[in-house]
């Protein structure tokens, strides 16, 4: 059996367990889940281990280097008025005009480090996240750095991102090769370790909540506006709360769930 971000391949395929179909758990043993569970914890262990140790070998160059990016779903629910209707005098008044409610969403795709955002992409209405639509938000990145952050010009860049198809595709590994960028390893299949969902967005939803907006315009400049207002010490609070995780992580000997 072979790990390898995560998955699991087995090397002798009359040894491997039967997969699941219709459910989760459908045609797997509890020892199979328990087996299953113990190899993906041992990874994560392995990978909090190692980031540790790269953290703790350069803090502040780890902290001057890395940028994480991600890309959440923000579910929002915006109001609309029925039309209303004109009357002539003597016609009785129309009845009152409902407010009518539809869920709506937004996806950016938000690029920061251990100080602030660096960069924030919408995706269209209608898109979806494809390898070439990353990798040309990859160039924006690039780009963006060499006007703003020049002093990153001449290091590589720590990266961590999730292991989405569109962010492990061909295209975007070569776009990661010729910007010179150093992948940092992902920790799969966990909430509790992924910098995005357990600091970045959180917070930002709860912001969200109560609000009722007409426009995807309205959300993204509350989104934009909400990240502008975050000081440095609040990114920098979020890395250390990462390395807080990677050290319980290895603790627990990677049972951080």
């Amino acid at each position: 059996m072979i790990l390898n971000h995560g998955q699991v391949t087995w090397t002798t395929p009359e040894l491997a367990p039967t997969l699941p179909t219709t459910t989760p758990h459908h045609g797997r043993t509890a020892l199979d889940r328990f087996n299953m569970h113990r190899c993906i914890g041992f990874h994560w262990g392995n990978i909090s281990n190692a980031l540790l140790a790269q953290f703790r070998c350069n803090k502040s160059e780890f902290g001057g280097r890395l940028i994480a990016v991600d890309e959440p779903w923000i579910h929002w629910t915006g109001t609309k008025m029925q039309s209303k209707q004109w009357t002539t005098r003597g016609e009785p008044a129309p009845k009152k005009a409902k407010t009518v409610f539809s869920t709506r969403k937004v996806m950016p795709t938000v690029f920061w480090n251990s100080h602030r955002v660096i960069l924030i992409e919408y995706l269209q209405k209608g898109k979806t996240i494809t390898g070439t639509y990353y990798a040309s938000l990859l160039k924006k990145l690039k780009a963006e750095l060499a006007e703003k952050r020049s002093h990153l010009q001449k290091k590589k860049i720590l990266f961590h991102q999730d292991n989405a198809q569109s962010h492990t595709s061909m295209v975007v590994m070569a776009k990661i090769y010729e910007l010179r960028i150093e992948l940092l390893e992902h920790l799969p299949y966990s909430q509790n370790l992924a910098l995005g969902d357990f600091f970045l967005f959180p917070h930002l939803k709860i912001a969200l909540r109560g609000h009722g907006f007409s426009l995807n315009e309205e959300t993204i400049t509350l989104v934009n506006n909400y990240f502008a207002k975050k000081n440095a010490e609040y990114y920098l609070g979020g890395l250390q709360k990462w390395k807080h995780r990677w050290e319980k992580c290895v603790e627990l000997q990677g049972d951080l769930c």
